[in-house]
């Protein structure tokens, strides 16, 4: 498992990646997210998207 920050307007979070099988996963535990990819980069990038739609969605409501 890979333990890794992201920061997104400022705000810091945590992301934690593994692989399962083949396939890599990425939690950000903060917000209860997930996302994948191929390799742990396109699953980091996945997840920091995902964050990111997430937060949006959360501030027009």
């Amino acid at each position: 498992m890979v333990k890794q920050k992201f920061i997104i307007d400022g705000e810091v979070f945590n992301a934690s990646i593994w692989n399962d099988h083949d396939i890599f996963i990425a939690e950000c535990p903060e917000l209860n997210l997930h996302a994948q990819g191929k390799s742990i980069k396109i699953a980091r990038v996945n997840l920091i998207e995902t964050t990111r739609m997430f937060l949006q969605k959360e501030i027009t409501k």
